[in-house]
């Protein structure tokens, strides 16, 4: 895990050392964001919300209003929507508002639009324009100013009206209030003139309105604009040009109604009195007052006549029964007397004669017949008899006579009924147009006083519950975003052309990017500013490698100039020194001239090089041939010929890439031996070997304060 973190160090490397760069593209990219910011063009939004009448729990469910169902329709939000965005309510809401003439500020790095604030106002008299009329206008500090059109200019004069494409046109210079700061004229100015039919479609092309819930009965309706107050303006006269319409369109239907209505009253007033006449009239030529209650009392009448005539009946039938009995003369001696008459008189006659009749038995066991006792019972229950007889009699005509006159009472009954069907008929014609038409009148004077109450009534069931208000902070450009935005571009531009130029360098860094072209053993590096352990390590190396006797030649080469094979050869030169061995440094050069006794210049076209080489090998311990770039010399291979090892340097970011086969090549071709490869300014956080450990290398395993590793930090990463 320890050295998959020292590479991912490793990795950004180029990145650590590349952070100034990637900082200036980072402030960069910050400042060219807040210049956009600066000079463009801000926009504005304002929201209103609008809340729908509720039919079933809203206002319009007031005993008032619920019954007028047939003059409203149940709304739709999904309607209103498409009500608030058609032309009608858009082309109300401009009615109160100025906006055909648009007047904007034009700067030398901004524009500003003028609305509520100009400081003059234009009118244009003529025909209505079919499509957008636009002009520049130059205000001089004199009061004049040139309208230009079209590579046309045109001189005026403020406050005074001026022929322009055939019609008038006045720049009036507007009076500030005192409370207002005064605002400077000259200026150049863009004029825009909008006729009515594009000022609609613009506003609709950019007015928002939809419902938040689909069981919510509000509408939200924003609008963006280049200026705030403008925006909010808008808003606000769409939503209320929404209110005012839905009260207009209300209270129109509404006397419109009361016109229909009243028109229908006086017709059905008209029908209705004609209905009562003819009712009326009915009921006194027929002598009708209730049918129903007259039908009901002549059937009670003809079912009473038929049970009194059948009591008479019976009556009768007793009577003559009775009648028979006594003509009979034989009742008290052999039958009873039949008491089914019922008479009370008859009664106590019948008990009376009993009693004389026991008396008349009771004397008869003391008196004769002839006797006046006998006698005078005897004349008594003759006369009570002939009473009898009488009364009888008497009765059976009074039953005839009652039973004359019931038959006659129900003769006359039962025909009242033969007409009734067709005058009931004809009465009930008569009182359902009676009906019809005092239903439908009273109706429409129900609808009537409400229709009138709703016409007279200013009263919106929709209202607005959120007023749009000026905002002050646009939402383009959107100032964080585009801050975050411009800094992450300036930091991705920053590490991209870090790790570009690394790539498009395309230098030698590491061991591993000469391993992974050549086949060539590696000796070591040399760090970057490196004291002299590097060169101490890497002597070391040779001797426990090479086994290297006194009187050896290292040959130090390299593919190009400034590789540091002079840098090598004499801080080594010292190292062995310091060892206690003699070392030469041979070298050439167009002139033999030598510097110092240990080293030795070589002309290049010199013939008895090996020659002197020996010589010099005789006297030292070590020699360091130093030979010229292989890409610009052939000696090289003369060099590591005569050379015990041969050392080739490649100096990191500084060697390309394409000449690290370089060495390969020359042993291949040529058939060296004892070449091998020496990394100069090795990043500091490597070992001797080459291998990035990070900077445990530099810092050892001491434990320093926090401000030691920072700078211990910078001094591996940035220098």
């Amino acid at each position: 895990m320890s050295s998959g973190y020292q590479q991912i160090k490793k990795q950004l490397i180029p990145l650590i050392k590349g952070a100034p760069i990637v900082l200036v593209c980072f402030v960069l990219a910050l400042f060219l964001g807040s210049m956009f910011i600066r000079y463009s063009s801000e926009k504005y939004q304002s929201m209103a919300k609008i809340k729908l009448d509720d039919q079933k729990i809203g206002f319009s469910s007031n005993e008032i209003y619920k019954d007028f169902s047939m003059f409203s329709l149940e709304h739709r939000i999904e309607a209103e929507v498409e009500l608030i965005k058609s032309p009608i309510i858009i082309e109300q809401a401009i009615d109160s508002l100025s906006l055909d003439v648009q007047i904007t500020r034009v700067g030398s790095l901004k524009e500003t639009i003028l609305y509520g604030n100009t400081p003059f106002q234009i009118s244009y008299s003529g025909q209505p324009l079919d499509r957008t009329l636009s002009f520049d206008l130059s205000i001089e500090p004199s009061g004049k100013y040139v309208l230009k059109h079209k590579g046309k200019s045109v001189k005026g004069e403020l406050d005074k009206p001026l022929c322009f494409l055939g019609d008038t046109l006045s720049v009036k210079k507007n009076e500030l209030k005192s409370d207002k700061r005064a605002f400077d004229l000259k200026g150049n100015y863009q004029v825009r003139i909008v006729p009515r039919s594009q000022m609609i479609a613009q506003i609709a092309s950019k007015i928002d309105v939809a419902a938040p819930d689909k069981e919510t009965p509000i509408i939200r309706i924003s609008y963006v604009d280049r200026n705030p107050k403008r925006a909010a303006d808008i808003i606000n006269a769409v939503c209320y040009a929404y209110i005012n319409d839905f009260v207009t369109t209300k209270s129109r239907a509404a006397s419109g109604t009361v016109d229909f209505i009243d028109q229908e009253l006086a017709s059905i007033s008209k029908n209705l009195s004609n209905s009562e006449k003819s009712l009326e009239s009915f009921k006194t030529s027929e002598r009708v007052v209730n049918t129903k209650q007259e039908t009901e009392t002549g059937l009670r009448e003809i079912s009473q006549l038929r049970v009194d005539m059948i009591n008479l009946e019976i009556n009768e039938r007793a009577m003559r029964d009775l009648q028979v009995y006594i003509d009979r003369g034989n009742y008290f001696s052999e039958t009873a007397v039949n008491f089914g008459f019922g008479d009370l008189v008859l009664t106590e006659l019948v008990k009376k004669l009993k009693m004389l009749n026991d008396e008349k038995i009771d004397k008869s066991t003391k008196f004769t017949s002839d006797s006046q006792q006998i006698k005078a019972i005897d004349t008594k229950i003759s006369e009570i008899k002939r009473y009898i007889k009488e009364a009888v009699k008497r009765n059976l005509n009074d039953i005839q006579i009652r039973k004359q006159g019931i038959q006659q009472s129900y003769e006359i009954q039962s025909h009242m009924f033969d007409e009734l069907p067709t005058r009931e008929k004809e009465q009930r014609i008569l009182e359902r147009d009676f009906m019809i038409n005092e239903s439908v009148y009273n109706f429409l004077s129900k609808k009537r006083i409400e229709a009138a109450i709703l016409a007279n009534s200013m009263i919106s069931f929709h209202r607005v519950i959120h007023p749009a208000v000026e905002s002050f902070e646009p939402i383009s450009p959107n100032r964080t975003l585009i801050k975050f935005v411009s800094g992450l571009l300036g930091l991705i531009g920053g590490i991209g052309f870090v790790y570009l130029r690394k790539l498009v360098a395309a230098k030698v860094v590491s061991r591993e990017d000469i391993e992974k072209k050549s086949a060539l053993p590696f000796a070591g590096v040399i760090r970057k500013k490196a004291n002299i352990s590097d060169f101490e390590i890497l002597f070391r190396t040779f001797q426990m490698k090479h086994k290297l006797e006194k009187g050896s030649v290292v040959g130090i080469c390299s593919s190009n100039k400034l590789e540091g094979k002079k840098y090598v050869a004499s801080n080594l030169s010292n190292v062995i020194e310091s060892y206690g061995y003699s070392c030469a440094t041979v070298s050439f050069a167009d002139s033999g001239d030598d510097e110092k006794d240990s080293e030795f210049v070589f002309q290049r076209n010199s013939q008895e090089i090996a020659e002197k080489l020996e010589d010099i090998r005789a006297k030292f311990d070590y020699t360091l041939f130093i030979a010229p770039p292989s890409t610009q010399d052939v000696l090289v291979v003369k060099v590591l010929e005569l050379s015990n090892l041969g050392l080739f340097i490649f100096r990191a970011n500084r060697t390309g890439v394409n000449c690290v086969q370089e060495p390969d090549n020359l042993m291949e071709e040529y058939n060296l031996k004892n070449l091998e490869l020496l990394l100069n300014g090795a990043h500091k956080a490597t070992n001797y070997r080459g291998s990035y450990i990070g900077t445990r290398f530099t810092s050892q395993s001491q434990r320093k304060p926090l401000i030691t590793r920072l700078r211990n930090y910078y001094n591996v990463y940035m220098k």
